[in-house]
C-alpha cells in the first residue's frame, strides 16, 4: 500500500493534469471568449470536485489538534462551525489569537496587512491575500473589525472588502489537556462559480488554516503568566 504522502502527491498531480489539460484545449479557441470561460470554470470545477469528494481531504486534519469543520448553505451564505484543540490554557490561547500582527506576519499568502487599534478591545485588521489554487490566481482583500471580550470571545465583522458579507466569532473553552477553540462564521464571496466549488475550497482552506494555527501555537511561547494577565485581566 502506498504511503499517504505519496497518495496525496499523486492525487494533486491528477488534479493539476486535469486543470492544465483543459486550459491547453481552451487556448485553441482563443477567438471564442465564452468557450474560454467555460473551460476555465470546468477545470476549476473538476479539480475542486475531486478535492471535495476524495477521502484524502481528511488528511488535512492533524490528529492531535482534533480539527473539526462543518459547513452548510443558508440563504446563499456559507455557514461554518469548526473547532480545534490547542496545547495552551484558555487565557494563553486568547492571547495567541489576538496577537494579530505576529500571526499575519508568518502567513506567506498574505502579501499586505495592517493592524490598527481603535479602542482598548477593538482592532481593525486589513489583509491582502494573493494565492493560487490549482493554477488559478486568487486575490482577496478584506478589512475586518475585531472586538475582544473578557469572556474569551472574539467577534468579527467585515467593514469593507471583496466578500459581500463576512461575520462571526471565536470562543475558547478549557479542556483537561489545554483548550478548544471554536469558530463560527457566515460568508458570501459573491463569486460566479458553482456553489460546490466554492464550498469545497472554503472547507479545505478552513482545515488548512486551523492546522497552521495549531502548529504555530506549539512553536510560539505563550505559556506564561503575563500572557494570561493581559488576555483576561488575571483570570486563568
Amino acid at each position: 500500500m502506498l504511503p499517504k504522502s505519496l497518495i496525496l502527491i499523486r492525487f494533486f498531480g491528477v488534479a493539476e493534469w486535469l486543470c492544465s489539460g483543459l486550459q491547453s484545449r481552451g487556448r485553441r479557441f482563443d477567438s471564442d471568449p465564452r468557450l474560454q470561460t467555460f473551460v476555465r470554470f470546468s477545470a476549476a470545477f473538476l479539480a475542486f470536485a475531486l478535492l471535495a469528494l476524495s477521502p484524502l481531504a481528511a488528511f488535512a486534519a492533524a490528529a492531535d489538534s482534533d480539527i473539526q469543520v462543518l459547513t452548510e448553505r443558508k440563504q446563499g451564505r456559507i455557514v461554518s462551525k469548526a473547532s480545534f484543540r490547542l496545547p495552551l490554557r484558555s487565557c494563553e490561547a486568547f492571547a495567541f489569537l489576538t496577537d494579530y500582527e505576529a500571526n499575519l506576519r508568518v502567513q506567506p499568502e498574505i502579501k499586505e496587512w495592517s493592524v490598527d487599534r481603535i479602542a482598548g478591545n477593538k482592532a481593525i485588521v486589513r489583509r491582502l491575500v494573493k494565492d493560487s489554487v490549482l493554477l488559478f490566481p486568487i486575490q482577496l482583500e478584506t478589512v475586518v473589525e475585531y472586538t475582544e471580550m473578557r469572556s474569551r470571545e472574539l467577534s468579527f465583522s467585515l467593514v469593507r472588502g471583496d466578500p459581500k458579507f463576512y461575520a462571526g466569532r471565536w470562543s475558547i473553552s478549557s479542556e483537561s489537556a489545554g483548550s478548544r477553540v471554536l469558530y463560527e462564521s457566515e460568508v458570501d464571496f459573491a463569486l460566479k462559480l458553482p456553489t460546490i466549488v466554492i464550498d469545497a475550497v472554503f472547507r479545505h482552506r478552513l482545515r488548512e488554516q486551523f492546522r497552521f494555527l495549531a502548529d504555530l501555537a506549539r512553536q510560539r511561547d505563550y505559556q506564561n503568566a503575563e500572557a494570561c494577565r493581559l488576555a483576561s485581566g488575571g483570570v486563568n
